[in-house]
């Protein structure tokens, strides 16, 4: 009989038991930064995405209802007119445009009356890619009876630009020549 113990761990399995949980907690650290970057990445498309519907439900919303599309309508700018009054007439205020303009060094699309601006949020394209037509027609203004908006926001990942689009025609409901009052 001999006075030694056996059952303790050598220095060797003791290394070996924390190089294992070394490699382990490494792949559980990686697998971690993976994750937060997935969810960083899906934030920002969330959040363009929402961006660009958000400004297409407005801008559709405001198309539908218009009497017109007035001259001076182009691909950069679109100027509607809503009779407010039913009078007939273009009266203060009812003719609304809607374009590009650089608000606190950020490009976005700005709605505006004839009384003024309008507020319209900050969520309205706050990640505006401005190298795109926005708008195009089925015909020259006032003869326009449907607008095309084409919106695109850049999703910046900070590798590069991510430019997602949302396109959609809309007609006038009561435009001049559609069957509107």
């Amino acid at each position: 009989m001999s006075g030694r113990d056996d059952s303790g761990f050598t220095i060797i399995e003791m290394t070996v038991a924390m190089a294992v949980i070394g490699l382990v907690m490494s792949a559980l650290l990686v697998a971690m930064v993976l994750v937060f970057r997935v969810d960083r990445s899906t934030q920002i498309e969330t959040d363009v995405m929402t961006g660009l519907q958000f400004t297409r439900l407005e801008l559709e919303r405001e198309i539908r209802e218009a009497n017109a599309v007035l001259a001076g309508s182009n691909k950069d700018r679109l100027r509607l007119w809503s009779d407010l009054d039913d009078d007939g007439a273009l009266d203060p205020g009812e003719a609304i445009s809607w374009r590009i303009e650089t608000v606190a060094g950020e490009d976005r699309l700005v709605r505006r009356t004839s009384a003024g601006i309008t507020s319209v949020g900050d969520a309205i394209m706050a990640n505006l890619y401005t190298g795109a037509v926005l708008f195009s027609y089925n015909a020259p203004p006032p003869d326009t009876t449907s607008v095309v908006i084409n919106l695109q926001g850049d999703a910046d990942y900070g590798s590069g630009q991510q430019i997602r689009q949302v396109t959609t025609e809309v007609v006038l409901r009561n435009g001049i020549g559609t069957g509107g009052t």
